[in-house]
């Protein structure tokens, strides 16, 4: 799921910087965003995380005319309030209180809790600390808990295999050696620096 997860969020970078016209950029940011929106509604929080993660990535965040050109919506920042890392995910966190499965948690989150209970519980010499055990259980039941309930979703094949292939289409469209340099280069290419909006297509 990490991999995928990754997977996504190059995927909407490397999208929107090979996208050269401003106002189809513009349309694309607008696509994402109603992507995110849907996700909400179906409580698929860790997708979500991954388009907002590719939305706020540096190469496409500094596009300021390419997103000063969006149509008015609050629900883009509430939706980046809701997955915000501040005060250890305070917002999802109380968002997932009263929420009933179906759902697909941010499964980052649970990883990193899971690693800060092994860390930072201390060690009992030759004994079991049940302490951090309890803790690790809480983490792992909630996980559980919102697998109880399925989706009652129809397959659409040509999305999930689009999903499947994300990293294989990204290597056929701009090659497998694409990298964060490249992605810079492109931003900066579409939207370069200290230029007004009427230098840019």
């Amino acid at each position: 799921m990490i991999s995928q997860f990754n997977d996504v969020a190059h995927w909407v970078v490397v999208s929107i910087v090979n996208t050269k016209k401003i106002k189809k950029r513009i349309r694309q940011l607008t696509y994402f965003i109603k992507i995110c929106e849907e996700l909400l509604l179906l409580q698929d929080f860790h997708t979500l995380n991954a388009i907002l993660g590719g939305l706020s990535h540096s190469a496409i965040f500094r596009l300021k005319y390419s997103f000063a050109e969006l149509p008015k919506s609050k629900d883009y920042q509430d939706l980046k309030n809701l997955m915000s890392a501040s005060a250890d995910f305070k917002a999802y966190r109380e968002y997932l209180t009263g929420l009933v499965p179906p759902m697909i948690p941010y499964l980052g989150l649970f990883l990193k809790d899971l690693v800060y209970i092994e860390e930072a519980n201390d060690k009992i010499e030759n004994l079991i600390n049940f302490n951090k055990r309890r803790l690790t259980y809480r983490v792992i039941d909630q996980i559980k808990q919102f697998q109880q309930a399925p989706y009652n979703l129809s397959p659409v094949n040509e999305i999930k295999e689009k999903l499947l292939e994300i990293r294989i289409e990204i290597s056929k469209q701009y090659g497998s050696d694409f990298t964060e340099d490249d992605v810079f280069a492109l931003s900066k290419e579409i939207e370069p620096r200290n230029v007004d909006r009427a230098d840019i297509l």
